[in-house]
């Protein structure tokens, strides 16, 4: 084999090898971050998200406080952002490993017909129609459940959540298997060792790609569902910047 083929062949390699690098960081950054529940509570917590949610749902609640009847103050203790938590977190799990959840809002629906019966007291008010009142908590209750279960979304993303982490695993295995191949064949058979051609490489591609990113979607004003999610969400997406701000710098002295 003549020197400019070997040479050709040599390159062509190295350049499959800086694509599936890339690739492999990426896939690797997603597998440990977006598909790892323990990552996402994680982030919830740092970014607020439980206040956040909590006051998001007494929002929402309110609007349907007023035109039963009933003031604001008859939301009071009948929730609080311990439960949203512990309802939250069950939910993300269940989400991810793909088991049955269902919120218990007894409680709620308990406390919140004990304000409506002291309100009623109070008020010296006698109720002719109590499906009335039992709507109104049926209502409440929905609201809550369907704002810590993101409106019910559980079975259609646990789905997708499997065939995406086994896709990742896949990927992640056979881009390394081949990258191994490769990196054996440049390295014994084409008799190259410019290995660190390919990590000097992925800085570039790192931060052109970012950039490419960044310059088509404005990161810090995302909106998704609600302002709650989205905290989290902002969270997650600078998190990760982070994490490859230093896999370049990483990359870089090893190149």
């Amino acid at each position: 084999m003549s020197r400019k083929v070997r040479l050709i062949c040599s390159y062509t390699i190295l350049l499959i090898l800086s694509i599936l690098l890339f690739l492999f960081t990426y896939l690797l950054i997603f597998k440990y971050t977006l598909l790892d529940y323990n990552y996402v509570l994680n982030s919830m917590n740092k970014s607020n998200y439980y206040v956040l949610l909590y006051d998001d749902i007494k929002n929402e609640m309110s609007y349907y406080t007023a035109p039963s009847g009933f003031k604001n103050d008859i939301l009071d203790n009948t929730f609080s952002i311990d439960d949203v938590k512990k309802h939250t977190n069950l939910f993300v799990k269940s989400v991810y490993l793909g088991s049955e959840f269902n919120i218990d809002t007894s409680c709620f629906v308990n406390n919140l017909n004990n304000n409506i019966d002291n309100f009623l007291v109070d008020e010296n008010f006698i109720v002719v129609n109590k499906d009335e009142i039992k709507m109104f908590s049926d209502e409440m209750s929905k609201i809550y459940r369907n704002k810590v279960t993101f409106m019910g979304i559980s079975n259609d993303v646990s789905k997708y959540i499997k065939k995406v982490s086994f896709l990742c695993n896949s990927f992640i295995l056979i881009i390394s298997i081949v990258m191994i191949l490769l990196f054996l064949i440049n390295r014994f058979i084409f008799k190259s060792n410019k290995t660190d051609v390919v990590f000097f490489s992925n800085t570039f591609l790192i931060i052109a790609f970012n950039i490419f990113i960044k310059d088509k979607i404005d990161i810090n004003n995302i909106f998704i569902y609600s302002s709650s999610f989205s905290s989290v969400i902002l969270k997650i997406i600078n998190n990760i910047i982070s994490i490859l701000v230093i896999v370049v710098i990483l990359y870089f002295i090893i190149g």
